[in-house]
């Protein structure tokens, strides 16, 4: 591996414009440039991971819990939500009928009560409006 020397510093350099913050005096610029890019992105990493533990207070909000519902929200579910989810109260009552005597026989009948007729009852009729 070839010694790189110390950089000069912060020199105008007078080809096209340029300044450049680092001059090597190598005769092999590109070692050069690829050292200082793999010192440069050691560096990234160290300063990300150094800022990790930061971010999650970072972006934290301060919300009430739960959050108040929004007025279009609140439309959304007796237009939407409601409907639907009488519509599932109805499908599932027949469901439940029709496979009864196959949960009863499967020693599942409460399981399938609670989540044919039961679960979506309650949403459709307990659930405060625009609380999904």
């Amino acid at each position: 591996m070839m010694q790189i020397e110390k950089p000069i510093g912060a020199i105008p350099c007078a080809a096209k414009n340029k300044i450049f913050l680092f001059t090597f005096q190598s005769t092999d610029h590109k070692e050069a440039v690829m050292h200082m890019i793999r010192k440069l992105a050691a560096i990234l990493m160290l300063a990300v991971l150094l800022a990790m533990p930061c971010a999650p207070s970072a972006f934290a909000k301060a919300t009430a819990y739960p959050p108040a519902p929004d007025s279009a929200v609140m439309v959304a579910d007796v237009v939407a939500a409601r409907p639907i989810g009488l519509a599932s109260l109805v499908i599932g009552t027949l469901a439940f009928i029709v496979s009864s005597p196959f949960s009863a026989l499967g020693d599942n009948l409460e399981q399938a009560y609670q989540l044919m007729i039961v679960d979506p009852a309650l949403y459709t009729f307990k659930r405060p409006l625009g609380a999904f």
